[in-house]
């Protein structure tokens, strides 16, 4: 950090300049830390694919290791996996060893590829992002997709020097990237910026393709790969198995929903810590038949045009990309109350909205809409209309091309 504070008081000026004759088809790196299926890494994807798609030079840079997004790259992007390990700051000497080894080893990469952007995602990637554009080396875009990113993953000094080098990409950095307007406001509040400083925060809303609508045979086909009759209720959550998504209050609902409703079904797509202790609570409460955990679903689009609901219990959120997707599925979706999916949901219209930890409120609103067909299918119209307006990716992608312009100036 010392180092970073020398830098960063040094008075000079880092900033990678574009020429103009390249500056409408510069060369764009999306940067993550693995390729596992999480709503940033999900994006981060999507933006390399629609670059590509668009005939410009795409790159997807991945820290540490591949995983199952891979598959999803699209052939005219280029991959690269650096292997690059940053030590942590509790041990000084390893931590600056593996600063310099990542550095170079992302010069060299870099100045192969001719790479003039690198827009990271995640607190990690957007470290070393920072790393990259104070020397020099290209211009940095890091991304903010939590309205807490200071809660998680740091507590105490950690935290202090976490916010420590936010504030600085927002005066090293092109810009730094926030997934809506709340997510911008928050992280305002928390660095405790001033007007200057915000001016280098600009939000950039997440969107979404809408698909193209699957036939009765592909629904049926794939509902039967988790044995799901044809007739069966079917509410569909998916996520990282964590604190913040909150699935603990979702197994609860589903004992609700079951008591009333006892063909329903529901599923809870993703992998993560919190796997043993919620098949422990779906054992406990006899909901093996009930509630299924079958990992990652890499069929996730077709799993939602399949499925009756969608459900977000999550105690926080950024702008949920899933909750996105779900609604230009045409899925209804019941979610709690809170920061991010207020930005979306319209109670009563395109979506339900319940209190937080609300189990009975949700299982209310998910019963009620399964009764009532006729408000399920008005739902899903609003829901999908709602994407096509306000959060399409289209519009995603020329607001990043545009910002990338403005922060190499």
């Amino acid at each position: 950090m010392l180092l970073l504070w020398r830098w960063q008081n040094s008075g000079v000026s880092w900033g990678y300049q574009l020429k103009d004759e390249n500056r409408n088809n510069f060369s764009v790196v999306q940067l993550v830390d693995n390729l596992s299926v999480g709503g940033a890494e999900q994006l981060a994807v999507r933006i390399a694919n629609g670059r590509a798609k668009a005939g410009k030079p795409s790159y997807l840079y991945v820290l540490r290791e591949s995983g199952p997004l891979a598959d999803r790259i699209d052939s005219e992007v280029t991959l690269r996996v650096l292997n690059v390990h940053r030590h942590s700051i509790t041990n000084p000497f390893k931590f600056v060893a593996s600063l310099i080894d990542g550095h170079k080893k992302f010069s060299k990469q870099i100045k192969a590829d001719n790479v003039t952007v690198v827009q990271s995602h995640l607190t990690h990637a957007n470290f070393w992002n920072l790393l990259l554009s104070i020397t020099g080396v290209t211009v940095g875009f890091p991304t903010i997709h939590n309205n807490q990113e200071f809660q998680y993953g740091s507590s105490g000094i950690k935290r202090v020097l976490t916010k420590f080098a936010y504030k600085l990409m927002l005066s090293k950095c092109g810009s730094v990237i926030a997934c809506s307007e709340e997510v911008k406001t928050s992280l305002a509040k928390e660095l405790n910026l001033g007007k200057v400083q915000e001016r280098q925060l600009v939000a950039v809303t997440n969107g979404v393709d809408i698909p193209q609508k699957i036939s009765s045979e592909h629904i049926e086909q794939t509902r039967s790969e988790y044995k799901l009759g044809k007739e069966t209720p079917v509410i569909l959550g998916a996520g990282r198995l964590t604190e913040q998504k909150n699935f603990k209050v979702l197994v609860d609902v589903a004992k609700i929903v079951k008591a009333q409703l006892s063909d329903v079904k529901f599923i809870i797509g993703g992998e993560g810590e919190l796997r043993t202790e919620l098949e422990t609570q779906i054992a406990e409460l006899g909901l093996q038949e009930t509630v299924l955990l079958p990992g990652n679903i890499m069929n996730l689009p077709e799993m939602m045009q399949s499925a009756d609901l969608f459900v977000l219990p999550s105690k926080y959120e950024g702008l949920p990309l899933v909750l996105l997707e779900a609604m230009a599925s045409g899925l209804p979706a019941v979610c709690s109350r809170i920061k991010g999916t207020v930005d979306v949901i319209e109670d009563g219209k395109n979506g339900v909205l319940t209190d937080l930890d609300d189990s009975q409120g949700m299982s209310n609103a998910i019963i009620d809409l399964l009764v009532d067909k006729d408000q399920r299918s008005e739902m899903s119209r609003e829901a999908v209309e709602t994407i096509s307006s306000e959060f399409s990716f289209d519009n995603l992608l020329n607001q990043l091309d545009n910002i990338f312009k403005r922060g190499q100036k």
